[in-house]
């Protein structure tokens, strides 16, 4: 599958009202506590991470693989694993400065749909390890399994972007774990 994803930075005054309209339009809303944790994927080019996802039904447990793809898109394989499995993963992190790479987030899921497409919406409070603040997000994201969907997916999600978001939010290019090397690396040198 490919993920085509728009991020946006915005101000966390405008969560309740983008809450409110996803609502209204019938997506389903999932509270979640994440905890990502980089590992070494032994590719080259491919980003690895495990994932805790806590719910009020309980706590599970993913891997995940991505890959650049064609557009700007991601090629991304995510498997749900066992708790057991979650722990030999995190024996083996991605460390910067003795510091592994780990991304919390408060995020909220909202899975619907938008021009007849599924689209999941995540509002997102993010932060690194320690005081490492990464900001409040919203990500849009819609799996598509052809390359050749890439670009009218990109489409409707701009227009999904000018619908729901106020004009103050700001596309945000990078990766959490790309934000949070780009907060170390600064702080190592």
């Amino acid at each position: 599958m490919y993920e085509v994803e728009l991020k946006l930075r915005i101000a966390p005054k405008y969560f309740q009202s983008i809450s409110a309209e996803l609502l209204r339009l019938s997506f389903e809303e999932t509270p979640a506590d994440q905890l990502d944790t980089y590992v070494r994927s032994g590719k080259r080019r491919v980003t690895a991470r495990v994932r805790k996802e806590t719910t009020e039904t309980g706590a599970k447990y993913y891997f995940t693989t991505k890959k650049k793809a064609a557009e700007g898109a991601k090629d991304e394989h995510e498997v749900e694993i066992s708790q057991a499995l979650y722990a030999r993963y995190l024996k083996r992190p991605i460390v910067l400065c003795d510091i592994p790479l780990t991304v919390k987030k408060k995020r909220v899921h909202f899975k619907g749909k938008f021009e007849n497409q599924a689209v999941t919406v995540c509002l997102d409070r993010a932060r690194g390890p320690g005081r490492i603040w990464l900001g409040n997000f919203v990500e849009l994201e819609i799996q598509v399994p052809r390359r050749r969907q890439i670009h009218a997916t990109r489409r409707r999600l701009k227009r999904l972007v000018e619908f729901l978001l106020p004009a103050a939010a700001r596309l945000e290019r990078r990766g959490y774990r790309r934000m949070l090397l780009d907060v170390l690396e600064e702080r190592c040198d």
